[in-house]
C-alpha cells in the first residue's frame, strides 16, 4: 500500500515524468504538455501504407544495421 500511496502522489509523478512516461497528475508538467497533438485522418493513413511501410524499412530496418 506504501508502494502504490507514493506512485501516485506527486513525488512518485514526477519521477515518472523525468523517466519519459506520461503521470496522471495533471499538476506534473510533461512532454505531452508542451507539444501540440496531430490528428492524422485515417482514409489517408490506409491509403499510403505502402509508402510508410517502405520509408520505416529504408530507415529504421535498414539504418540500423
Amino acid at each position: 500500500m506504501l508502494y502504490y500511496d507514493f506512485m501516485i502522489g506527486d513525488d512518485g509523478q514526477r519521477i515518472l515524468a523525468e523517466r519519459k512516461s506520461v503521470p496522471t497528475s495533471r499538476k506534473i508538467q510533461t512532454a505531452l504538455d508542451r507539444s501540440s497533438l496531430k490528428i492524422i485522418d485515417p482514409v489517408t493513413l490506409v491509403d499510403q501504407g505502402e509508402r510508410w511501410a517502405k520509408l520505416y524499412e529504408e530507415i529504421i530496418v535498414k539504418g540500423s544495421r
